[in-house]
């Protein structure tokens, strides 16, 4: 399942962040994040994510604002 929502928490160090989704009202767990998205992710950045049927997630990347035509950073 992909799902889009908005970074609520991020640790650079560790390479996780958690999600909000406005469509559940709901926070990720702590997700990894792809090695080839753009880092460090901020707070409110609009990203996309994978999860499997078992549940697992992975932060694929960034989304582009469209209001402002570049890459959220």
């Amino acid at each position: 399942m992909i799902k889009t929502g908005m970074v609520s928490s991020y640790d650079k160090e560790k390479r996780l962040a958690r999600i909000y989704f406005a469509d559940t009202e709901t926070v990720s767990a702590e997700l990894p994040i792809l090695e080839s998205c753009p880092l460090p992710l901020r707070v409110d950045d609009y990203v996309v994510c994978a999860y499997t049927m078992a549940g697992d997630g992975i932060i694929l990347g960034r989304l582009y604002d469209k209001t402002e035509e570049e890459l959220i950073e």
